[in-house]
Parts: C-alpha cells; sequence; structure tokens
C-alpha cells in the first residue's frame, strides 16, 4: 500500500511547492513591479531626451520650410491682385505712391478672399508635418510602448501580507491597537482597528495576519488600503496625539499682590500668573508668563504696572488689563557698570554656553536677577544682577531705558526697595548689610517766588539724579532676605534669615526698633500697612505674623500653610503665598482665614508605570523640598487621581501596578495598593532608614538600598524574609568600602561605587568579588552605571565624558562605544540586555556673525548591540539636547526625550513613530507602555498621556519611499 500511495504523495508535495513557489512570486511581484517601473523610468528619460531631439530638429526644419513657402506664396497672390500695401519708398513719386495706394485698396478684399484659405492649408501642413515627425521619435525610441507599460503597471494593486500584533482592547478610544510591520515594505507602526465594544472579544479571536494593498506612483510606494483577518477588517492609520492631560501636581505659589479691590494676582513655579477674583476665589485668568519659575511678583497701589520676573528674565505688565507691556531679559539685563573691568563686563560673551548665553546648571540656566522692586509714582523697576558683574540697575518702565547703575559692592542684592516718593532705594546684601541710595532730587522751586507761593506748590515735582550712597548699615547677622519702607518713607525695616526683622531711621541710620521672638526660621518677606503702625513677616517657618511696630511686639500669627511663606501683600486683609501649592487671603484683625487660591502646578518627575499603561506613579520635585515628598498614583483610563502618598525617599511602581513601595521613617517601607491606594503592609529594613526601593527582574522581586552602604534583597510575595546583598562594612572587614551602585535585572549581578573612577562587581548570591573595573577618561564622576538583564554587560557615563561599555566578565572595555559618544547625557540597556542605547550632545556655535556668540546643542543617538559593542545604526539626529533615552517593555520602541519634543522609533529600521510636543521649553520626563502604545510626559508639572488615534481624515494612502 505504501507503493502505491508514493506518487500521489510525491504529487501532493509538487502541488505544495508549486503554491509556495506561487506565495513567493505573489510576495515578490510588487518588488518586481516596483523594479520594472524603475527601470522604465530610467529607460524613458533617454528615450524622451533622444525624442526631445529628434523632434526638435524635425521642428526646426518644418518651420524653415513652412516660412519660406508662407512668404513666396502671399507675395505671389498679393501680385496678382495689387495688393502690396507697402509704405513709400524712397524714390517713389507722390502720384505713383498713390496710384499703387489706390490700387491696394481696391485688390484688398480679392487678396484677402483669396489668401485666408491658402494660409490655412499651409499651417496645416505645417502642424501635420510636426506631428509626423512627433510620432516618428515615438516609434523610434520605443516611448510610446514604454509609457503603456508603465502606465499598466501603476494601475495594477498588489497585495502583500504583513506582520500584525494586534493589542488590547481600548474601551477609551474604541479601537484594538494594531503594531504591523514588514522586513521589506514600509507600513504604518501604529494602525488602529474600530470595533463594537459588543464585538470585541468575538472579533478578536478570528482575526489572523494583515494584508496591504499598495500601488506604484512616480517611482514609489502608496499604501492604498489596509485590511486584518478573513473578514477583512478595514485597518486605518493612525497619528499620536494628547489624549489626556492630568492636573498635576499643586506647585508652589512664589507671589501673591493685590492689583485692585477685588482681584488678586499670584505667581508660581510654574511659569504662570493667575488672576483671582478675591470675593468668590474664582480664576479669573491665567497667563502662560514665563519658561521658567517666577521667583518675584512685585505691584504697587495705584501704580500702572505690575512686575514679574524669573531667573534670567524680567516682564513688565499693564496692571489694569494685564497686557504685556516690557521685557527685559538677554544682553539688556546687563548694561554696563561703573568701575567694572573689560573682562567682567564682556565677561557673558566668553562665559555663556546656552541658547540664551547664560550659563547653564541642569536644565535651568543660572540666576542672574536676584531681587527686583517696583516704584510706582514714576514708573521704575529696580533689579539686583548676580552675573556677570554684581550690581543693581535702576530701568524706566515708561521709556524702557537704563535710568541708573549701581555697583562697588562684591555681594548679592537678596531685596530691593522703593521708598513711596521714589527718592530712595534700599538694598539687602547678602552678608547681612542695608544699603540706601538717593536715586531721585526735588527741582528746587524759582527763586524769585514768594513763600508763600512755594508752600502752595504739590505735590512735588522730582528728578533722576546719579544715584548717591545714603546709608550703609550692618544690619544682621545673616542676609538680608526682605526689605521694605515705611509709608512716610522716613524709615526702612529689613527682613533677615538671623529669624528677625528691624526697623532703622534712614537720615541717621540708627537702629529704631527689633522685632524678635515670632519666627522659628527665616525671615523671607514682609510688607508694611497702610498707616505704618503695623508690619506682617513671613518666614521660612510657615508662619506669618503680625507686628506692632511701635511697641515691637508680636500681635498674632496666621497659621495654615504646610510650607514656608515666599510673599506676604496688604490690600482687603492680609495676602500670604506659600511653597506648599496656596495663597491665601486672611482677615487681618482676627487672623482667621478667607479663603485659599489653588491653580499652580509643580514640576514633577514619572517614578513608574505599569506595563498595560493603566497606572502611573508621580512624584513632585518641588523646589526647597526633597523629590517624592508628594506622590501620586494615576488611573490612566480615566485620568482620575487614585491616591497621594507622603514618603521620606524614593517611591516604586511594580512594574503590573498591583503594588507601590514607599519608604516611609525610621526604617520603614509601606506598601499600598495599586487599585485604590490603600495600606495593604509594612516592613522594616535591616539597614536603618530607606533611601530607594527598586523593583527589579519586572517585578518578581524588589530591592531596598539604606543608609550605611547596604542593600537587600526581598521577594514581593514575602516581604518579611530578606536577603543581604550588600552589607555595612565592618572595622574589621577588608572589603572595599562603596556605595551601591546597581544590580542586574536577574539578580544575580551587583555593582558599588568606591570612587568615581573605581567600581566592583559582586556575585548578589554569594557575595563574593567578581573584580574591579578602572575607569579612564576625563570624568570628574561617575553620574551612572548599569547592569544588563543576565549581569554580563556594565555600562558607565559620567557628566562630560564618554558612555563606556564593559564585559563584567573579562573587564574589557569596548572601545568604540567610548570612541562614539563624547559628551553622553543618557543611555540604557534593552530589558533583554542585548542592545544598548545612547544619547550625546553635540556643541555648536549658532550666528557666528554676532558680537555674542550662541552656544547650542543637537542631540546624537546611536544604538549599539551590547553583545558586541558593535554600532547597529545611527537614530535621526535631534535638533536639541538629548536628556532621556529608554525602551519600551517589548525592545520594539525607544524613546527619546529632546529639548521640548518626546519622539519614539522603531527598533528594527530606525523609522520615527510618533513626535510628542507639549509646546513648553523643557520635558522633565516621559515614559513609554511595556507595548509601545502609550507615552506619558511631564513638562512643568503638567501630565500628557498620548496614544495613536484614528486620524479625523482617515486617510491611509501614505506615500512610502
Amino acid at each position: 500500500m505504501t507503493a502505491r500511495r508514493l506518487p500521489t504523495l510525491t504529487w501532493r508535495i509538487a502541488i505544495l511547492a508549486l503554491a509556495l513557489c506561487a506565495c513567493v512570486a505573489r510576495g515578490d511581484e510588487l518588488a518586481d513591479a516596483l523594479g520594472r517601473a524603475r527601470a522604465l523610468r530610467v529607460a524613458l528619460d533617454s528615450a524622451t531626451a533622444e525624442e526631445t531631439a529628434m523632434v526638435d530638429a524635425a521642428a526646426a526644419r518644418i518651420t524653415a520650410d513652412h516660412a519660406e513657402s508662407v512668404a513666396g506664396t502671399e507675395a505671389s497672390v498679393r501680385e496678382r491682385h495689387g495688393a502690396d500695401g507697402s509704405p513709400r519708398g524712397e524714390f517713389e513719386t507722390e502720384d505713383h505712391y498713390a496710384a499703387r495706394i489706390a490700387v491696394y485698396r481696391e485688390g484688398l478684399p480679392a487678396f484677402i478672399a483669396e489668401w485666408t484659405p491658402v494660409r490655412e492649408r499651409l499651417d496645416r501642413e505645417r502642424d501635420d508635418a510636426m506631428l509626423r515627425a512627433r510620432e516618428d521619435a515615438e516609434g523610434s525610441s520605443g516611448a510610446a510602448g514604454m509609457r503603456a507599460e508603465l502606465r499598466s503597471i501603476e494601475e495594477t494593486a498588489y497585495r502583500v501580507e504583513v506582520n500584525a500584533r494586534i493589542g488590547a482592547y481600548r474601551t477609551e478610544d474604541a479601537a484594538f491597537p494594531v503594531m504591523l510591520s514588514h522586513d521589506r515594505w514600509p507600513v504604518p507602526s501604529d494602525a488602529v482597528l474600530s470595533i463594537p465594544l459588543e464585538d470585541a472579544e468575538r472579533v478578536k479571536r478570528t482575526l489572523s495576519g494583515a494584508t496591504v494593498t499598495y500601488g506604484i506612483k512616480d517611482g514609489v510606494v502608496v499604501r492604498r488600503a489596509m485590511w486584518i483577518g478573513e473578514d477583512r477588517h478595514p485597518l486605518r492609520a493612525a497619528e499620536w496625539t494628547r489624549v489626556r492631560t492630568l492636573a498635576g501636581h499643586p506647585g508652589p505659589v512664589t507671589g501673591a499682590v493685590f492689583i485692585s479691590y477685588n482681584r488678586v494676582l499670584t505667581s508660581g513655579a510654574d511659569g504662570r500668573l493667575v488672576l483671582w477674583d478675591s470675593g468668590t476665589g474664582r480664576q479669573v485668568r491665567a497667563i502662560d508668563a514665563h519658561s521658567g519659575a517666577v521667583k518675584f511678583l512685585r505691584s504697587v497701589v495705584n501704580a500702572r504696572h505690575v512686575v514679574s520676573a524669573t531667573n534670567s528674565e524680567i516682564k513688565v505688565w499693564d496692571a489694569r488689563t494685564l497686557a504685556p507691556f516690557a521685557t527685559i531679559a538677554g544682553d539688556d539685563l546687563t548694561p554696563d557698570a561703573p568701575g567694572a573691568s573689560d573682562a567682567e563686563q564682556d565677561g557673558h560673551s566668553r562665559r555663556g554656553s546656552s541658547t540664551t548665553g547664560l550659563p547653564n546648571y541642569g536644565s535651568e540656566p543660572m540666576s542672574r536677577v536676584s531681587a527686583v522692586a517696583l516704584s510706582g509714582s514714576p514708573g521704575r523697576v529696580a533689579y539686583g544682577l548676580v552675573w556677570p558683574v554684581r550690581r543693581v540697575v535702576v530701568w524706566d518702565a515708561e521709556d524702557e531705558a537704563v535710568v541708573a547703575v549701581i555697583g562697588g559692592f562684591d555681594v548679592r542684592a537678596t531685596s530691593l526697595a522703593f521708598a513711596p516718593s521714589g527718592e530712595y532705594l534700599a538694598a539687602g546684601l547678602q552678608d547681612g548689610r542695608v544699603m540706601v541710595w538717593r536715586v531721585r532730587e526735588r527741582v528746587p522751586a524759582p527763586a524769585d517766588l514768594p513763600e508763600r507761593a512755594r508752600r502752595m506748590v504739590a505735590p512735588p515735582v522730582w528728578r533722576d539724579c546719579e544715584p548717591r550712597e545714603l546709608r550703609s548699615v550692618d544690619a544682621h547677622e545673616k542676609a538680608v532676605g526682605a526689605i521694605a519702607f515705611t509709608p512716610d518713607g522716613l524709615r526702612v525695616v529689613s527682613g533677615s534669615y538671623d529669624r528677625t526683622a528691624k526697623l532703622w531711621d534712614v537720615a541717621s541710620g540708627d537702629l529704631v526698633q527689633t522685632f524678635a521672638q515670632g519666627h522659628s526660621a527665616g525671615i523671607t518677606s514682609l510688607a508694611v500697612r497702610r498707616g505704618g503702625r503695623r508690619l506682617v513677616t513671613g518666614s521660612l517657618d510657615g508662619l506669618a505674623r503680625l507686628w506692632d511696630v511701635s511697641a515691637g511686639r508680636g500681635i498674632r500669627s496666621y497659621r495654615g500653610h504646610d510650607g514656608p511663606v515666599q510673599s506676604v501683600s496688604f490690600g482687603v486683609g492680609l495676602l500670604t503665598a506659600s511653597t506648599d501649592g496656596s495663597a491665601r487671603l486672611w482677615k487681618s484683625g482676627t487672623g482667621w482665614e478667607q479663603r485659599a487660591f489653588r491653580g499652580h502646578v509643580a514640576r514633577a518627575q514619572l517614578t513608574g508605570l505599569s506595563e498595560d499603561g493603566r497606572r502611573l506613579l508621580t512624584a513632585s520635585t518641588r523646589p526647597g523640598a526633597r523629590p517624592d515628598r508628594n506622590a501620586r498614583l494615576w488611573n490612566l483610563n480615566d485620568g482620575k487621581q487614585v491616591a497621594e502618598l507622603s514618603p521620606s525617599g524614593r517611591v516604586a511602581l511594580h512594574p503590573d501596578g498591583r503594588i507601590v513601595a514607599a519608604p516611609a521613617a525610621n526604617g520603614v517601607v509601606r506598601l499600598y495598593s495599586g487599585h485604590d491606594g490603600s495600606d495593604v503592609g509594612a516592613f522594616s529594613s535591616s539597614y536603618g532608614g530607606v533611601v530607594r526601593v527598586q523593583f527589579t527582574d519586572r517585578g518578581r522581586q524588589y530591592l531596598i538600598t539604606a543608609t550605611g552602604q547596604a542593600a537587600e534583597l526581598r521577594e514581593v510575595e514575602h516581604p518579611d524574609t530578606a536577603r543581604s546583598l550588600l552589607e555595612p562594612r565592618t572595622a574589621d572587614d577588608d572589603r572595599p568600602t562603596g556605595w551601591f551602585g546597581g544590580l542586574s535585572g536577574d539578580g544575580g549581578t551587583l555593582a558599588t561605587v568606591s570612587s568615581p573612577k573605581l567600581l566592583h562587581l559582586w556575585d548578589a548570591e554569594t557575595g563574593k568579588s567578581k573584580g574591579s573595573v578602572t575607569i579612564v577618561g576625563d570624568a570628574a564622576r561617575t553620574r551612572a552605571l548599569r547592569l544588563n538583564h543576565d549581569g554580563s554587560r556594565l555600562l558607565t557615563y559620567a557628566l562630560r565624558d564618554r558612555a563606556r561599555l564593559w564585559d563584567v566578565a573579562t573587564h574589557e572595555e569596548f572601545p568604540l562605544v567610548a570612541e562614539s559618544t563624547a559628551g553622553c547625557r543618557a543611555a540604557a540597556f534593552s530589558n533583554d540586555g542585548t542592545l544598548l542605547i545612547t544619547g550625546s550632545n553635540t556643541q555648536y556655535t549658532a550666528e557666528p556673525d554676532r558680537a555674542v556668540l550662541i552656544q547650542k546643542s543637537h542631540g546624537v543617538v546611536k544604538l549599539w548591540s551590547a553583545e558586541t559593542g558593535a554600532l547597529i545604526r545611527d537614530l535621526p539626529t535631534q535638533p536639541d539636547s538629548v536628556s532621556q533615552v529608554s525602551f519600551s517593555g517589548d525592545d520594539a520602541r525607544v524613546i527619546v526625550r529632546s529639548g521640548t519634543a518626546v519622539r519614539v522609533y522603531e527598533v528594527s529600521s530606525g523609522a520615527e513613530v510618533a513626535s510628542l510636543n507639549p509646546s513648553v521649553r523643557y520635558v522633565d520626563s516621559a515614559a513609554v507602555s511595556y507595548d509601545g502604545t502609550l507615552v506619558v510626559t511631564i513638562a512643568t508639572g503638567v501630565i500628557d498621556v498620548w496614544r495613536p488615534v484614528i486620524k479625523d481624515d482617515g486617510a491611509s494612502g501614505d506615500t512610502a519611499r
């Protein structure tokens, strides 16, 4: 029976082989057609050139013959009818010319009647000859046949089977995300399949590979249609867009002032100004005033202007409409100061390293503006400068010009204030001194004016004068945090970080009153009430305190802020602003709080994103507070906050989103449910206060690092049982000391840092040494180190140095990585440990024709093999500095954070998937979900969620070159 079935089996194998060949042929049909189309285009170009040359030669000959025939025939017809209407000849008599014209006029109708059809016949003969010449040229070059063949190729649709990976149905988008890929033909990396929710589960079971139909046009492949499954469910190309914005963390309020009877203006570290109705607490208007944190907000009763300022920019606003009035920034901030050397004057030209010409510290330019004051009546703005030369500048807001520059002191001006008349300018300095200058003077009345008339002249007339130092007082033991004049301008009040405030006589410099024993921390702000009998101070201790000026005693305290008080102001009550994220309005007479204004957001960092993209963990980074003091857990499906935590160290989110681990006081780590934020347990570290909690090996274990150079590993299911990874070094221990550096994903290899250039590797199971690695180069400090998943590779990089990849077994460095990553700012291993991505910044000088050279950066991103150290590919150059690179959980995509944008690229091709622009100056952090279909960005405290969604026009015919 076997012998009889053999031919049948052989026949079936042959049929299957033919079918496979047919499938391969069909798969190569598009490639063959594209190759033929491109070959035809090349041949057509040559044939067209030959055809054009032949036609041009024939056209020249035909045109010449036609012109000669037309001229001869026309002359013959004119002669026959005597229709020669040429002008009078030089030797022709007048009588003869008149007779000839008479014959011409008589014979003209007959000439026209005969010549018109003759000329039309001659033109037709010419056109027919030209057409025959073109046909002959096309026939000889073969262009017509090639054009017909190309037209047939471009009208044909080519079907190609592509790889498809279908994600979980997203109810919020009412769609399946579909990841398409093909090793040969470009497809949209993100596509969407819209299916009704009630049919989702049933349809998903029937879905199979995807099919794309292509066409060829102008030598490129054009995608025409896409579908998936046997029922041909249509796929649509999608684009990334912001689908949700979360409220973020409450941010520091840096200033609060009254600008009218019932209007309050606040400023925040988020760069915004917010206008409030003080009667209802309703937000009236929000202005994106600055790209950086607002440090100063100044207003004066009945003044025309309001002033806000950051580290490096001052803006003047119309007090009535809050319309922009003027901006002082860049070189305009630093007019020449008397007594400054040439090197000091042009220091900013030589030391600038950012797009503003300022030196950078991290992502923020170094502070230039240290204090700001506003004078209402003359419209003057005074500001203190720190760099490049310490000075105070007086600026005319009306004329937008510098009035005076005050130099001659070598410490920072930490506070400034104008007298109500604008006659005096007072400065509190970092060394505790108070200085007063006369910057205006009265215009004397005319000498011949009677005494009685002089007394009747009101108000006095003032004029600007050269600043003259009137008084310098060693007022405090520490820096002066705030300064203000009394309403009569005769006395000045200074508040210091030595926790005291003092009242001084301007004329004599005598100490009049001391306000002490009211605050437990430094004084940051103060204000004198109209009438001069009451003083209010704001402090780092979170209190505002009211004082009796004449007696120097405290009257009452205003308690309610959870953070330092940044600003105090009198108006319809007492207004205070704090880093706790609120400005509060108090009844100054009773101390009762009337209402709070909350509208500013804090800078935050993204500390965890679950693999399914449903849970997000963020932590605020408020100025003056440790990170993670305020952590929030979010539900990204509805954008609502799940829980708010107050840890004492860095928090961590389990990759599946089910547990949040948060260090607490005294070495305790608390565990919270990722579902609702409820407390589900706690355990204590064996080595004191916990400073970091980190999940590893995709959440199967998590790592605790503690003070005393110690680390231990615990199972998620059994957190009470710990295994020591790194124990504190004892007196008789000869092991090298160091701090915990990192653990491999499989939990087998541990790295510690003994010095900025010396790293030690350990077997995490046995505690035995695996040797040490000495970093060479100009690195001042190891900025980060990472181990790949199996611990076979070590990555190090340091500020201003290169990324360095090491073989853990041999301690050898892969030289190509170091050679090609100068200025490395970010690097990461893929989750499986086989790939490495680096982001470096290259400096270049923009606009070299300007007097001040502007240093800018662009980012260079490279993908490497972590196994061999070989370069796989360069990703597109980033227009700004690279600050973050990371892989998605499935290692199919990489995310690159650069300047104001976040971009997503395919690992397999390097093609850009998405470019997300939150429209801000700087993106603080970003993360991508495990499957790469969701990205979260945090920019200036605003949390945005991005997904690929269906385009409104449903276009799917994208051109793929």
